[in-house]
C-alpha cells in the first residue's frame, strides 16, 4: 500500500513537472521521465519515514498509554508491508480464519529469525496485539517510541521478578479487553533453527486471563536475509490451532507448554 501511494504521488508530481516545465525536450530525453519517476518515489518514501521519525522524537516513553495508538499501528503496518516487499519475502498465510475476532487471545510462535516479528505484526494487522519484546528494542531510536505507542511490553529475561511484572501486565491487557498478546515461548531466537525449550511462565497469561491460545509456526523465515537481494523467499506461516481456555483449565502452565510445543514440533519437524 505504501509503495502504491508513493508511486501515485510520484506520477502526479512528474506529470505536473512535464506539463509546466521543459524538463523533457524530445525523444532523446526518454530516460529523464524514468529516472525522475524512480527518484521521486524514493524521495517520497524517505520523506514519509523522516516525518514519522521526527514525530517519534516527541514521544514520552515514561508516559503510560491507555490503549494502542491507531495512528502508529496503521503506520507500522504500512512500514512492515514495505520492508517485506523490499526483502522480497513472499508470505503464505494458512489458517488465519481460525484466529478469534470476538475476544482477545494469547498468540505464540516459534522464533528462528529477526524477520519473525515483522511477519507476526503483518499476520495480526487486523487485531490489536501487544508484543512482548526484549528491553533493548525499546532503546532504539524511532523503533522504541513507536513500540511504546503500540503498547508493546518489555520483558527482563535476566530478572524473574521483573519478568513476572510484565506477564501480569500482559494478563491485564487481555482480561480488560485492551489488546491480545503475542510472545515467543522460547524466550529468544533459535540460532540453530531447532525448537528450543519453552518458558512455561508465558502461558500464565492464558491461564489467568482465561483466553484462547493461538498456536502459530513460521517456517523458512531464516532464509530471507540469506537470499536477499538476489532471490525471493517463500515463508510459510501456519495457524495450527486455537486452544480454548476450557481445555486447559485444570492443566498447569508446564502441561500447556508441552502441548503447544508438541504441536509446533509436529509441524516443523524439529
Amino acid at each position: 500500500m505504501l509503495i502504491k501511494i508513493a508511486v501515485v504521488l510520484a506520477v502526479l508530481v512528474e506529470t505536473l513537472l512535464c506539463l509546466f516545465t521543459d524538463i523533457v525536450g524530445g525523444l532523446s530525453d526518454f530516460w529523464i521521465p524514468i529516472a525522475l519517476f524512480l527518484g521521486l518515489t524514493v524521495v517520497i518514501l524517505i520523506a514519509y519515514l523522516l516525518v514519522l521519525f521526527i514525530i517519534s522524537l516527541f514521544i514520552n516513553q515514561n508516559k503510560p498509554c491507555e490503549s494502542p495508538s491507531r495512528f502508529f499501528l496503521v503506520n507500522v503496518y504500512l512500514i512492515i508491508e514495505l520492508v517485506l516487499t523490499v526483502l522480497r519475502a513472499k508470505i503464505n498465510y494458512c489458517g488465519v480464519d481460525k484466529i478469534p475476532t470476538d475476544r482477545k487471545f494469547l498468540l505464540v510462535s516459534n522464533h528462528r529469525s529477526m524477520v519473525d516479528a515483522i511477519i507476526m505484526v503483518d499476520l495480526v494487522k487486523n487485531f490489536p496485539v501487544s508484543f512482548i519484546s526484549k528491553p533493548e528494542n525499546f532503546k532504539l531510536p524511532f523503533i522504541g517510541p513507536v513500540m511504546h505507542k503500540c503498547m508493546y511490553l518489555a520483558i527482563d529475561r535476566e530478572n524473574p521478578r521483573n519478568a513476572m511484572r510484565t506477564i501480569h501486565r500482559a494478563t491485564d491487557f487481555v482480561k480488560n479487553d485492551i489488546a491480545s498478546v503475542m510472545v515467543y515461548p522460547e524466550g529468544t531466537r533459535s540460532k540453530t533453527c531447532e525448537l528450543l525449550e519453552f518458558k512455561d511462565g508465558v502461558f500464565y497469561i492464558a491461564k489467568k486471563a482465561k483466553c484462547p491460545v493461538v498456536v502459530v509456526t513460521t517456517d523458512n523465515a531464516d532464509m530471507v536475509f540469506k537470499n536477499f537481494p538476489f532471490k525471493s523467499t517463500k515463508v510459510n506461516v501456519d495457524v495450527l490451532a486455537v486452544i480454548e481456555p476450557e481445555s486447559f483449565e485444570d492443566k498447569t502452565t508446564h502441561q500447556i507448554s508441552d502441548e503447544v510445543r508438541s504441536m509446533m514440533l509436529e509441524r516443523l519437524g524439529k
